[in-house]
């Protein structure tokens, strides 16, 4: 069977985790506000799309190393935690 979204061998599989994960929890919110509930995400990677994205689609961008975190020379780093700590302050109860 033919896969019906090939991705080109010099890309990684779009994943926009953040998105879903933002999505996922606005609709805990709406349902059930102001009571504790949980997200379950199976993910078969890192996010590469949208917010939240800690790695390039691109692969001749390597993935990030603790080196990278450790000197600060990962440019997605920084903006994902800041969307991550956005999103479990604004669903806090």
């Amino acid at each position: 069977r033919k896969d019906p979204w090939p991705v080109p061998s010099d890309k990684r599989v779009a994943r926009c985790t953040g998105c879903a994960l933002s999505v996922a929890t606005s609709l805990l919110d709406l349902a059930l506000p102001r009571s504790g509930a949980r997200v379950m995400m199976f993910v078969g990677g890192p996010c590469t799309s949208g917010p939240g994205a800690i790695v390039s689609r691109l692969k001749t961008e390597d993935i990030r190393s603790h080196a990278d975190l450790s000197r600060n020379a990962e440019p997605l780093h920084k903006p994902a935690c800041e969307f991550y700590a956005s999103l479990s302050k604004r669903h806090n109860v």
